[in-house]
Parts: C-alpha cells; sequence; structure tokens
C-alpha cells in the first residue's frame, strides 16, 4: 500500500513544482512542504499552443523592448545586460527554491522505504513530513544524508503557531481567482485591501493602474489583489466586485485575487505592546506586516520584479515603462540595489528584485510584532549597508546606494480614511504632482440634433473622492416620437450605470436622470 503511494506522490509533486507559478511560496529558505495530491495529471500538454504562446510572447517582448529603449543599438545592448542580468538572479533564486524542496522529497521516499523494509505498518501516508527521524529499530538505525542533521529556519521557525495546522495548508489561499498560474511577466504588483468603515477606493485604483497601461504594458504585468480578512461573506463579496467590473482582466490574468486562511493570523490577544503604541494600533500594524509579508509569498514566483503598492493610490500614465527604463538605468550603474522608489510615501511604490524577497519576508515576519512594515524596511537596509559607529548622515548616503528614488514620484496617495479605526491619512507625496481630475476638450457649438444610440454609460466620482458619486438614481430616456414619455433604462449601482437602449426607442430625444434621494456630497461625473 506504501509502495503504491510514491509513485503518485511523485508524479504529482514534478509536475507541479517545475512551473515557476506555485500558487503560495512560504519557503523562503526552507521548510518540510506538505506533498499534496491535486488534478495536474489529468492534465495533457499541447505543442502547437505551446509553440504559438512562444512566438506571442517572443513578438510582444520585442515589441515592449522597442517601446522603451528606442532604436539605438547602444541603448538595446544596455537594456539587454541589465535585463538579464537580474532575470537570471531570478532564475537562481527560483531554481534554488526547487533544490530544496527536491531534497525534502528524496529524504520522504527514503523514509518510506526504511518503513517498507522494516514492516512498520502502524506509520502512514500522513507521517511523511515528520522530522522525526529516529531508529525504528534500535539495532538498526536509520542512515541518514548529511543534509538531514540541519534543519533550515523558515516562516515557520518563525511563526510557531503555523507548526499545529500547517498540515492542513494553513498559509494556502483559503480563496482564490487566478486565470493562468502559469503566467510569468515582468513586474508583479502587490494590492492588499481591507475593510474600511467609512469609504473604499479599491475599484477606483485599480482602474487608474490599468487605464493608465498600453496593452503592451499589461503583457508585462500582474496585479494581485490580498483580500486580508477572513470573513468570508466580505471577501466574495469584493471579489465579485472587482471581477463584475475588471471581467477581461481577470480571465486574461492581468488581475488575480486571493485572500489568506484564518489559521495565517496569530491569536491577536496575545501581542505584545510595543513602541508605546496602544493595543489596536499594535494589532492593526502586526497584521499589515503579515499580510504584506503574505502577498511577497504569493507573489514572489509569478515575475522577475515585485512592487508594493496599496489600494488607494492614483499613478503617472505610462508608469509602467518609466519604472523599466529606470530598473535598466540603475542595473547598468549598479547590480547591487536593493529598493527602487517610485513614491516617497510609506511603503508605496518599492520596487525589488523578486529574487530578494525571500530575505525581505523573514525579516518581515520575524519582526512582525515589533514596528511598523515601513520601518522595517529602513531597519532592513540600514542593517546591509551601515557600521554600528556610523553617523546618521553617513549612513543616509549608504542606504542612498541601494534604496534610490526616481523622480518625480509616479504614485500618489489619495485615501483620506485609514483602514485604523478614527485614523485620518492627508499624506500627499509633493514630487507627484497635481492631479487632473478633469481632462479637457474640444466644446462644439451647440445646435439640436437627434441621433440613434445603442448604449449609454454613465460613471460618477473621481479618484480623489470615489464616494462623490450618483446613488439612489434611475437612467431614463425619451424618444422622439413618443411625447412626453420615459422609460426607465436602469438604477445606478456604486455610482455607475450601463443600459442598452432598445432599438424601437430610437432616434433619442431627451437623456434624463431621476434622482430619487438627497445627495450630501458633490457629484462629478462624466459620460
Amino acid at each position: 500500500m506504501i509502495v503504491t503511494a510514491i509513485l503518485p506522490i511523485l508524479f504529482t509533486y514534478l509536475s507541479t513544482s517545475t512551473a515557476p507559478n506555485a500558487a503560495l511560496d512560504p519557503f523562503p529558505l526552507y521548510a518540510p512542504r506538505e506533498l499534496q495530491f491535486n488534478n495536474h495529471l489529468d492534465q495533457t500538454s499541447n505543442e502547437a499552443d505551446s509553440s504559438r504562446n512562444l512566438t506571442n510572447l517572443m513578438v510582444a517582448r520585442q515589441n515592449y523592448l522597442l517601446s522603451i529603449v528606442g532604436g539605438s543599438l547602444e541603448e538595446q545592448v544596455a537594456f539587454g545586460f541589465a535585463d538579464l542580468t537580474n532575470r537570471l538572479r531570478y532564475a537562481e533564486s527560483y531554481a534554488s527554491d526547487r533544490r530544496q524542496e527536491i531534497k525534502q522529497l528524496m529524504k520522504e521516499i527514503r523514509h518510506l522505504w526504511e518503513l517498507i523494509q522494516h514492516n512498520d505498518t502502524d506509520k502512514t501516508v500522513s507521517n511523511l513530513n515528520s522530522n522525526d527521524v529516529t531508529a525504528k529499530d534500535p539495532k538498526k538505525p536509520l542512515s541518514l544524508t548529511s543534509d538531514e542533521y540541519m534543519h533550515l529556519p523558515s516562516v515557520f521557525s518563525l511563526l510557531p503557531f503555523l507548526h499545529q495546522t500547517w498540515k492542513h495548508n494553513s498559509i494556502s489561499p483559503a480563496f482564490r481567482i487566478a486565470a493562468d498560474s502559469m503566467r510569468t511577466v515582468r513586474f508583479v504588483f502587490g494590492i492588499p485591501t481591507v475593510k474600511r468603515k467609512v469609504e473604499s477606493y479599491l475599484v477606483g485604483t485599480l482602474q487608474n493602474l490599468i487605464g493608465n497601461l498600453s496593452p503592451t504594458e499589461q503583457s508585462q504585468a500582474c496585479f494581485v489583489v490580498l483580500i486580508a480578512e477572513t470573513d468570508i461573506d466580505f471577501v466574495r463579496k469584493t471579489a465579485e466586485q472587482i471581477t463584475s467590473q475588471f471581467q477581461l482582466e481577470v480571465n486574461s490574468g492581468l488581475i488575480e485575487i486571493i485572500s489568506p486562511p484564518a489559521s495565517y493570523y496569530p491569536d491577536m490577544s496575545t501581542l505584545r505592546e510595543t513602541l508605546g503604541d496602544t493595543m489596536e494600533r499594535v494589532k492593526w500594524r502586526s497584521k499589515q506586516n503579515l499580510d504584506f509579508a503574505y502577498l511577497m509569498m504569493y507573489c514572489k514566483s509569478k515575475g522577475i520584479y515585485y512592487v508594493q503598492i496599496e489600494d488607494d493610490i492614483i499613478t503617472k500614465p505610462s508608469y509602467l515603462t518609466q519604472m523599466q527604463t529606470f530598473v535598466t538605468k540603475q542595473t547598468g550603474l549598479s547590480k547591487d540595489w536593493m529598493v527602487l522608489d517610485f513614491c516617497s510615501l510609506g511603503f508605496i511604490g518599492k520596487l525589488f528584485k523578486s529574487a530578494d524577497l525571500s530575505q525581505l519576508i523573514l525579516f518581515f515576519v520575524m519582526f512582525y510584532n515589533d514596528k511598523p512594515i515601513d520601518w522595517l524596511l529602513d531597519n532592513f537596509v540600514q542593517t546591509k549597508v551601515c557600521r554600528f559607529d556610523m553617523d546618521n548622515n553617513s549612513c543616509k548616503k549608504q542606504k542612498q546606494k541601494i534604496w534610490i528614488s526616481h523622480k518625480p514620484s509616479l504614485f500618489q496617495h489619495i485615501g483620506t480614511h485609514s483602514s485604523l479605526r478614527g485614523k485620518i491619512q492627508k499624506l500627499k507625496d509633493k514630487g507627484f504632482g497635481r492631479v487632473k481630475l478633469f481632462v479637457p476638450h474640444a466644446n462644439p457649438i451647440a445646435k439640436s440634433t437627434y441621433t440613434s444610440l445603442k448604449e449609454c454609460l454613465i460613471r460618477s466620482g473621481n479618484p480623489e473622492h470615489p464616494s462623490d458619486i450618483i446613488q439612489n438614481a434611475t437612467l431614463q430616456v425619451k424618444s422622439t416620437h413618443t411625447g412626453d414619455k420615459f422609460i426607465d433604462l436602469g438604477p445606478f449601482a456604486d455610482g455607475i450605470v450601463s443600459a442598452l437602449i432598445p432599438s424601437e426607442m430610437n432616434p433619442i430625444g431627451e437623456i434624463y436622470m431621476m434622482v430619487q434621494d438627497v445627495h450630501t456630497t458633490t457629484i462629478d461625473h462624466s459620460s
């Protein structure tokens, strides 16, 4: 019975570990990975599709590179070297993780073989992940390889409460929507979002992030939204809002949605009060640290670079091309940069090489109870480059060599109400410049006319004030041949109405918005 269990485990493992996009990699250094049975054995490859996808990928990549570096041979060579350097580091990091997992797999297979040889029928496959390799026969101890004497630290070592449940997938996403797990891109953006008491900025943030990308840029990006709540009803509701607004982007793999299981978080009542903060604030920032670490664990194998942002930001047009150009420039100047900073506020717009995320994950998890996430990042960089006896100015100069800021800023914080209860956050990045809330257009001379319409879309609100939207209202139209009679096309939902217009109503004489309630906020709208 045990013999027949080995091959399915081996084949299942190999089929899932070869792709550089496992759903979640919680093992930045090493930890015993629970082997999971899944449906990958049923999947077959299609060589024609693979060849076609590869060709499309190469063409898209070539167009993308030309859009960044232009036609200069010198620029193309410089970009090529910088790009290959970081891609190589990413591949080496991924290969290192897989080697550790293969070693663990071989250890477990040897353990099974020893059980078979000793006719130990009391042990089952559920014991595979045990680190207890003491002899089953006192007269004939089990042999150990040199690697098996050593137990390297992992996330489980730093979060001991996970040991009780990790065999039950305690950190695998409890909820996940992802179209293509094999999709590997250049830039992965991590967007954590939580319940907000006043208003949510998430949908507006996603609209701005995607709207400021060209189709070619979109092929190089992936946005991973972490709904960092354990209330499954809230998780599903938020996911439905995203999928209803961004169905094409979700289907293409541009947007992924995940949510951690409740078992990933500790008992918050056991946290220590630090830095003189209230317990409420300690809980808030400690959970935020764990949320960021979770996002990094999920995203580290999905792309060459990882960008941490928040759910209440806006961007500059073509921000991704500007980021890639800056990455190329800095890699050409020095391969040792640690952080490329595209926003001066908090942890917004911080870009890392995915190959460096393992260090950050362990550091954040190690001190999650002690300091806010942006302080921990500063401490991490300072530890890497500053001597203990170095003065502040000298240390700052050393940190600026590996933590490099881009001017002007490409991301701006727009949220006012923090996810921490009662906290008002009015910080703005002055390097971003003014936000264009209205885009002027040519205003033609007015004249009376009638036209045929197929569909009408009205969207209200703006990036800085997403709550200033039309509510409790209905869109109505009147035909030129129905007298004064209006018909309802549909109500506004979340400030938006989109409706098809019946052909028999054309030509349209008037479009009318019937507001059924008093609005307490200013209404900004565009159609």
